[in-house]
C-alpha cells in the first residue's frame, strides 16, 4: 500500500510565533521527521502545496493546488491523506468529493485542534491512526475524515468543537455503501463559486434580502431556514425579486438551521412558497455539503428542472 501525504497547512503543522506566541503554518519536514520515526516505513511519500496556510484561507486558488497534486499523482498511489486545517475541513473535503468520477482509492482528510509537536496533541493520533488505517487499507473507497478514532464521510460531516478533540459528527447519515468507480476518473477544476449564505433571523427585515439579491455577481444563495424550511412571510418586492433573479439562471438552495433532520417543504404552511418561488430543497444537507453540491453543479449546463433533480439525488452517498 504506496500512500502520498499532502501537506497544506493547518493547526497540525503550527508553531508559535516567537514574538506573540499566536499559532502560524509551519513547513512540512517536522511531520515527515515524525511520521518516519514513528511507523519507519518506505512506502510513505510526502509533497506539500507552495505556501502551508491556515484554512480559513483555502480558496479557489488553493483548492486548484489541491486537486491538481490528487489528479496528476493519481496513479502512482494507492491512497491520499490530505493534512489541513479543521475549520474549513467540510468544505474543501465535500467539494473535492463531488468533483472526483471514477474514484477508486480512499481519499482521507484529516488533522489536529493542537499542534502536532505539543505534548497530549490530538495530531499525533490523527495522524497516526490515518495512516495505519489507510496501510491496512480500512477505509472506504471515497473521500472522507478521520478525526478522533472516527471516519466520516466527507459530504455529510460538519465541524461541532473549536476545541475538543471530537471535533467533527454526521447528522444525517445517507447511504452505507457508495460505489463511485464506474466513470473513469476525473477531477473538476473549473468551478464557479459565487454562493452567498443567508442564515434568517427571527429579527431581520426583508430588505436585507433585497440587498443580497441586488447583486448581479452572485449565482447561488444558501437560505438557511427554520425548522423543517420555514420561513417568514416576503413581502410582494421581495417575492417578485427572487422569482426574476431566479428565470435569470440564480439557485436558491433552502437548508436547515437545525443540527439534525431536514428540509421538508410543504409540510408547513410557512414553507408553501418555497416551490412557488422557484427554490430548491436540500433536504437534510449540511451547509457545507449545500455549497459544494451547488459549486459542483455549477459546472455543468442544466434548466431548473436537471438542476433539481440533481440536488435531489444522491450523487456521492449524501443524505
Amino acid at each position: 500500500m504506496k500512500i502520498l501525504v499532502i501537506y497544506t497547512g493547518g493547526t497540525i503543522g503550527m508553531v508559535k510565533d516567537e514574538v506573540n506566541e499566536s499559532l502560524k503554518p509551519a513547513g512540512v519536514e517536522p511531520i515527515k521527521e515524525y511520521v518516519t520515526g514513528q511507523l519507519d516505513l518506505k512506502n510513505i511519500d510526502f509533497k506539500s502545496t507552495k505556501e502551508p496556510i491556515d484554512s480559513c484561507n483555502f480558496g479557489m486558488e488553493y483548492y486548484f493546488e489541491l486537486a491538481t497534486i490528487v489528479e496528476q499523482n493519481y496513479s502512482n498511489y494507492d491512497s491520499f491523506l490530505i493534512l489541513m486545517g479543521t475549520d474549513t475541513m467540510a468544505y474543501v473535503s465535500s467539494l473535492l468529493s463531488y468533483c472526483i468520477s471514477g474514484l477508486d482509492k480512499s481519499i482521507v482528510f484529516t488533522g489536529g485542534q493542537l499542534p502536532l509537536m505539543e505534548d497530549n496533541s490530538d495530531s499525533k493520533l490523527n495522524l497516526k491512526g490515518a495512516l495505519l488505517g489507510m496501510l491496512q487499507d480500512e477505509f472506504p473507497k471515497e473521500v472522507g475524515l478521520y478525526f478522533n478514532e472516527k471516519w466520516f464521510r466527507a459530504v455529510e460531516v460538519t465541524k461541532v468543537d473549536s476545541q475538543n478533540n471530537d471535533a467533527y459528527m454526521v447528522p444525517n447519515s445517507g447511504n452505507l455503501m457508495v460505489d463511485f468507480s464506474q466513470d473513469s476518473f476525473h477531477i473538476e477544476k473549473k468551478i464557479e463559486s459565487k454562493i452567498v449564505v443567508f442564515k434568517l433571523n427571527p429579527f431581520y427585515n426583508n430588505d436585507l434580502l433585497k440587498l443580497v439579491l441586488a447583486s448581479d455577481s452572485i449565482t447561488g444563495l444558501v437560505l438557511e431556514a427554520f425548522g423543517m424550511g420555514n420561513f417568514p412571510d416576503f413581502d410582494k418586492e421581495l417575492q417578485q425579486l427572487f422569482v426574476d433573479k431566479i428565470s435569470k439562471g440564480l439557485k436558491v438552495v433552502i437548508v436547515t438551521q437545525c443540527l439534525r433532520g431536514g428540509v421538508v417543504m410543504g409540510k408547513y404552511e410557512a414553507s408553501l412558497e418555497s416551490e412557488k418561488l422557484g427554490f430548491i430543497s436540500g433536504g437534510a444537507l449540511t451547509t457545507e455539503s449545500a455549497i459544494a453540491k451547488m459549486m459542483y453543479l455549477s459546472t455543468k449546463k442544466l434548466n431548473i428542472q436537471e438542476y433539481q433533480s440533481f440536488f435531489r439525488e444522491s450523487l456521492r452517498g449524501e443524505s
